[in-house]
């Protein structure tokens, strides 16, 4: 599926809209305004911790956000904004 369709796909039944978007939020402003793969690697697991502490499944969504962004960085040709859209667009993360 590509960028272009991933609105369609369904959304983590276990967490609203607004407590997903309150979560965003709270992160940005954590590592410093500007939600950024960069920003997010740099943070320490406790700060995304605690932003994302409202969305379902956030001990494990803290762990796989930094340690799969690492690994999809290392491949040859992903970059910090690929890792990203992956993250959101194939894991919900």
């Amino acid at each position: 599926m590509g960028c272009d369709q991933a609105q369609w796909k369904e959304q983590d039944p276990k967490t609203k809209d607004e407590v997903t978007d309150a979560a965003v939020a709270k992160l940005r402003t954590a590592v410093g305004g500007s939600l950024s793969v960069d920003a997010v690697i740099a943070a320490d697991e406790a700060t995304i911790s605690e932003a994302i502490s409202k969305v379902g499944l956030w001990r494990r969504k803290t762990q796989y956000i930094k340690q799969t962004v690492d690994e999809l960085c290392s491949l040859p040709g992903v970059g910090p904004k690929m890792a990203f859209l992956a993250l959101q667009v194939a894991w919900q993360l």
